[in-house]
């Protein structure tokens, strides 16, 4: 039972993540209920391990036990999908005493609505078995900001392991843009980046972002113990036809995708189906299955996936649209890597800052490990082929990329791509292909009208460019507003904004001890030993966590 309570909790804690960024925080949180003393925090969604889903229409209080997920709001907007139903409703009736779900939710309330499938109500109470939950979605209110996390259900079990991960915000700035009426996590520029000689260039699209009086409107915060340094902000405005998305790749070209097909087949190392977990740009994600995460059971340190398209006849050329990102132990990880260097840090750091045998050594070790960069195979008339590889990043704001492959030399009506991602670090939201020809589109990159520090301190000027002029900011709990004017839209077309950031940041380590030069050489040559480090380095903290819990 503790092994699997291992293996569980393991999966929770991969589950979320950026890149890097480090630090774990305690915080007081309520076994019984999902609210944290000053924040608010909710439950907004349950998936449960056969694929049903429960949502609820703004977050609600829980209450959590070993057995059980027990919700009594009298506000508790319910959808769940009719599929789901044990025993599907007959006729159209306005209110019911009671519904079950085939995973053994119970619904007590007034059913308001049924559409398309979903059936709307107003449950006074929810309880669903623990046994029978995957996943759960928090949401959390923080002084007029909102963002949403993903945990596993160990996460939920061990109400510690909750706490740590909210209180876990690593994604180097947080970037919120205001949506009409309240500001919602939406960006988490340059993940990885932890030197100067990583400093790096990141496009990404923007899902809440609304123009309001004529602006676009963000704040920009430190929530970890770093300092970041922002050496570029702005916006690229698109204005394309309907029905069209924008997408950027690592570079920041512009890519339109007209027709995405997901694929008609998706399965990972053991053959489970997980097309319900890619298939949709949606809050579920795929991630290592518990029973891979056991480092007891596992007879290696990667996955398998393999995804199957239609291929058109002819097709040369595809563009991949990848949304997906590390997991929180990885990005954990990152720290824990850097502190085996010791008091050589500082040394490693000025390795890196010009292209050199550090920096070739660091992008081979990633794309042989697969932690943070992922290599894409593609069945080709001579084996597998590596097609190009895709970047790490995530957890809380996963965002698309696309990734154009070449595919001449893909025989047949269907084209096979294989990922085989470390286990317990990466988490695939959706994947899709388009073999369109990108179209023309009209972008322009606007600078901020307005940037404020939280000290009063114009930082405009910083922000322009990428100039080695930084907006730093040292403390947790810095911030700034900045505000883009917006451009005029023409009509009939319609518009998705991207953020464009340069910048880097440093972890505040604090004492180093000696360098482990014993561990450091077989991290860096030794196949799938750094996962098991991190596998051992994960049982330890496990241990400290559980302890803590109990007293």
């Amino acid at each position: 039972m503790f092994r699997r309570a291992v293996a569980l909790t393991t999966l929770s804690a991969f589950l979320l993540s950026t890149w890097s960024c480090s630090v774990h925080q305690r915080i007081p949180m309520l076994p019984e209920t999902l609210v944290k003393h000053g924040d608010v925090v909710g439950l907004k969604r349950i998936l449960t391990i056969s694929g049903g889903r429960i949502e609820f229409s703004t977050g609600v209080p829980a209450q959590i036990t070993k057995d059980r997920i027990v919700v009594t709001h009298p506000e508790a907007t319910v959808r769940v999908s009719e599929a789901d139903l044990q025993k599907a409703l007959e006729g159209n009736p306005l209110s019911v005493s009671q519904l079950l779900t085939k995973d053994g939710a119970e619904f007590s309330g007034e059913v308001v609505a049924r559409a398309a499938g979903t059936i709307t109500l107003r449950a006074l109470r929810v309880v669903v078995p623990m046994s029978e939950v995957d996943q759960v979605s928090i949401e959390k209110l923080d002084k007029g900001k909102v963002f949403l996390v993903t945990l596993g259900i160990a996460a939920v079990a061990f109400v510690s392991i909750v706490a740590v991960a909210l209180a876990t915000k690593e994604s180097c700035p947080f970037v919120y843009s205001y949506d009409g009426s309240t500001y919602m996590l939406d960006g988490e520029p340059y993940g990885g980046a932890t030197s100067p000689g990583l400093k790096r260039t990141d496009w990404d699209g923007l899902k809440y972002l609304k123009e309001v009086g004529g602006e676009y409107r963000f704040k920009v915060t430190n929530e970890v113990d770093e300092t970041q340094y922002t050496d570029e902000l702005k916006l690229v405005v698109v204005d394309h036809p309907r029905g069209v998305s924008v997408v950027a790749d690592e570079r920041g070209v512009l890519h339109s995708v007209t027709a995405p097909v997901p694929p008609v087949r998706a399965f990972e190392t053991r053959g489970r189906d997980i097309r319900s977990y890619v298939n949709e740009d949606d809050w579920v994600s795929w991630r290592s299955a518990d029973r891979d995460m056991d480092p007891e059971a596992a007879s290696g340190t990667k996955e398998k996936l393999v995804f199957e398209f239609p291929k058109p006849a002819g097709a040369k050329r595809a563009k991949l649209v990848f949304d997906g990102g590390n997991t929180l132990w990885a990005s954990q990880m990152v720290k824990g890597f850097l502190a085996l260097r010791g008091r050589d840090l500082g040394e490693y750091y000025a390795s890196l800052s010009t292209p050199g045998p550090a920096l070739l050594s660091l992008l081979s070790w990633n794309l042989r490990e697969e932690l943070y960069r992922m290599n894409i195979r593609v069945s080709t008339t001579t084996g597998w082929t590596s097609k190009g590889s895709v970047a790490g990043g995530g957890p809380f704001v996963s965002r698309a990329r696309v990734y154009t492959l070449d595919i001449a030399d893909v025989p047949g009506d269907v084209l096979r791509i294989e990922l085989t991602p470390a286990i317990g670090f990466w988490m695939i939201n959706h994947l899709a292909v388009d073999y369109s020809d990108d179209l023309a589109v009209t972008a322009q990159e606007i600078e901020a009208a307005r940037a404020v520090d939280s000290r009063g301190v114009d930082i405009r000027p910083l922000l322009a460019a990428t100039d080695n002029r930084f907006f730093a900011m040292p403390e947790t709990g810095d911030s700034a507003d900045v505000v883009f004017n917006a451009p005029p839209r023409a009509d009939g077309l319609e518009r998705t904004v991207i953020l464009k950031t340069n910048g880097y940041y440093d972890i505040h380590m604090g004492s180093l001890g000696e360098p482990r030069p014993d561990i450091l050489a077989r991290v860096r040559t030794e196949p799938g030993y750094a996962v098991r480090y991190a596998w051992g380095e994960y049982r330890k903290w496990l241990v400290e966590q559980q302890a803590g819990a109990t007293r």
